[in-house]
């Protein structure tokens, strides 16, 4: 038997027992004008038991819909009604009478019945945003620092003038000018406040939390090492020290592709080999749609299942490249990034007036540096074709 239906069966009972309480109340006040000792501690008893269904009914109303909001005197609970219509209908010498029309059996998922137990259902966790993904770091070398900056020695100017010579004849002289070059460590960081609260009520915020101020960390990473300037705490990136596409390779009606093949090309002269193009996603797009004269795709078709690869070379495909612009090098040895602090997470509530205010700050932050060595490797140039 449910809880419900127990409170309304001792109610009931309580009821009956009551009514028959007050007619022997009645008949020994005819019979000798008062009521026994006994009657009383019975009338008090049965009293107590409906106040305490009463009581119970009250909880599970309030669990199941309570009072109307919108007109709280026009609803009252059974326990309240109970106590009104006692109060009104006995005065110690009639019998009583308890209305339980209020009573309703009947549940429905409404606002007034067992609405309030409906509960939705909740799709766990936080729904996370579309995600760049991050692949230029992964065409460099990489390596670790221990330093706060990295110097080396770049060859300038190679003068080679080696030669057949005669026996007894002035051999010729070769000459090597070189350039230092310092490659300082940068640091990219940002932090967000969250109160102790919610990082303890929320378990799982706590990861999201990190995971995305890490993706945003490595975003701006991508940026600097492809485009950044070298003022101030910016990385020099790829396209600022690359050395500029030669535009008399190009013929007319070349295309996209054409253009990627005569940068691979100019890379060889540098006597290097490409290892990865750099493209806006829109370019690459464009590339893959490529069809020749009889309407088949050059780079194999919707039913294909080949890898972002163009002249036998990765294709990294990222928003940090410019719309119309590509990068073409031998980026493995041309450039190298020096980790000096690996991207970490800490949390502080030593942070202004955080220990007061029940704040903590979440810092992300890492330290690296990106070295140039032969900058004729990389090659930048811009698409002649109009990206549709």
């Amino acid at each position: 038997m449910s809880e419900l239906a127990q409170v309304q069966k001792a109610i009931e009972t309580a009821q009956t027992r009551m009514q028959e309480l007050f007619d022997a109340q009645k008949a020994e006040i005819q019979q000798s004008g008062a009521v026994s000792k006994k009657l009383q501690e019975d009338l008090t008893t049965v009293q107590e038991e409906l106040k305490t269904a009463g009581t119970r009914l009250f909880d599970i109303e309030q669990k199941l819909a309570g009072n109307n909001p919108d007109d709280p005197s026009t609803k009252k609970s059974f326990a309240a009604q109970t106590a009104e219509d006692l109060k009104k209908s006995w005065d110690g010498k009639s019998s009583g009478k308890v209305d339980v029309k209020s009573f309703d059996k009947q549940l429905g998922s409404g606002a007034a019945s067992a609405g309030a137990l409906i509960q939705p259902q909740v799709n766990p966790g936080i729904l996370m945003p579309g995600l760049r993904r991050l692949t230029i770091r992964d065409l460099l070398a990489q390596g670790r620092i221990s330093s706060n900056s990295l110097e080396y020695v770049r060859e300038n100017v190679f003068t080679n003038s080696a030669a057949p010579v005669a026996e007894g004849t002035l051999k010729p002289e070769s000459n090597l000018t070189f350039t230092k070059e310092t490659a300082n460590v940068k640091t990219i960081a940002h932090w967000i406040q969250a109160s102790r609260q919610v990082m303890d009520d929320a378990p799982m915020l706590e990861s999201y939390v990190n995971n995305r101020l890490l993706f945003g960390l490595a975003l701006v990473e991508e940026g600097q090492l492809l485009n950044g300037d070298g003022t101030g705490d910016n990385l020099t990136g790829l396209n600022q020290v690359a050395t500029a596409y030669d535009t008399a390779l190009n013929a007319t009606g070349d295309t996209r592709a054409d253009q990627i093949a005569h940068a691979i090309f100019q890379t060889s002269e540098s006597e290097f080999e490409a290892s990865g193009i750099i493209l806006n996603p829109r370019d690459w797009h464009a590339i893959a749609l490529l069809k020749d004269a009889e309407g088949r795709y050059i780079f194999g078709g919707p039913a294909a299942f080949a890898a972002k690869v163009m002249w036998g070379l990765p294709v990294v495909a990222t928003k940090a490249q410019a719309l119309g612009t590509f990068t073409v090098g031998g980026f493995d040895l041309a450039s190298q990034v020096w980790d000096r602090m690996d991207a970490t997470v800490e949390i502080s509530r030593e942070d202004r007036d955080n220990f007061v205010k029940n704040m903590l700050t979440i810092l992300c932050e890492e330290r690296l540096a990106l070295a140039h060595y032969r900058t004729s490797a990389i090659i930048k140039g811009t698409f002649t074709v109009p990206t549709p």
